[in-house]
C-alpha cells in the first residue's frame, strides 16, 4: 500500500502527525471493527493504513517566501527616489575631500543597487553597499540636514532595490 493510498483511506495528508493518524484510525475504526458489526476487510485496510503512515519517515514541508513581484513601475519608483536621496547628500552637503570624491562614490551607488534590483547578481549588491558604507560615514562626520533626510531616504531605497534584486535572484535559481 502506498503512502497516497494509505492516506486517503484514513483521511489525512500523507505528512500527517502520528497523531492526527491515530485519531483518524479511531474514528474509522469505531465503525469498521468487526465487534461492532464492521467487515473484517474494511477494518483490516484501516489497520494496515494507519501502519504504513505511522511507519513512514515524517514528510518535512519547507514553505519559503514567495518571491517579490517585480514591476517597471516599481522600479522605476525606487531608481527615482535614489536620485532624490543623491540629490539631498550632494546639493545640501559640503564637499568633504573633492569634488571627484561625490562624482565616483555616487556612480557606484545607483549602478550597485540599479544594477542588482536589475540582475540580482551579488557583485554589484556588494559595490552598492560599500558606496551606501562610505556615504553613510561621511555623511554622520559632515552632517548637515539635508545629508541626513537623504541618508534616511537611502535607507527605504535599498530596502526596495535590494529586495526587487532578491526576487530576481530567486527566479535565476
Amino acid at each position: 500500500m502506498t503512502l497516497d493510498e494509505a492516506a486517503r483511506i484514513l483521511g489525512v495528508e500523507v505528512g500527517a502527525s502520528p497523531e492526527r493518524v491515530q485519531r483518524a484510525f479511531r474514528v474509522a475504526a469505531r465503525s469498521s471493527h468487526p465487534d461492532a458489526g464492521g467487515a473484517d476487510a474494511r477494518f483490516i485496510e484501516l489497520t494496515a493504513a494507519r501502519d504504513a503512515l505511522l511507519a513512514a519517515p515524517p514528510v518535512v514541508v519547507i514553505r519559503t517566501a514567495p518571491a517579490a513581484r517585480w514591476s517597471w513601475p516599481l522600479f522605476w519608483t525606487w531608481t527615482a527616489l535614489l536620485a532624490l536621496a543623491i540629490f539631498l547628500c550632494t546639493y545640501l552637503a559640503p564637499l568633504p575631500f573633492t569634488i571627484v570624491e561625490p562624482l565616483v562614490r555616487f556612480p557606484l551607488l545607483a549602478l550597485g543597487l540599479v544594477g542588482y534590483a536589475l540582475t540580482g547578481r551579488t557583485p554589484l549588491l556588494v559595490v552598492g553597499l560599500v558606496a551606501l558604507g562610505a556615504t553613510a560615514v561621511l555623511g554622520v562626520l559632515f552632517a548637515t540636514i539635508g545629508v541626513l533626510v537623504g541618508l534616511l531616504l537611502l535607507v527605504a531605497v535599498v530596502f526596495g532595490l535590494v529586495t526587487l534584486g532578491q526576487g530576481v535572484a530567486r527566479r535565476r535559481f
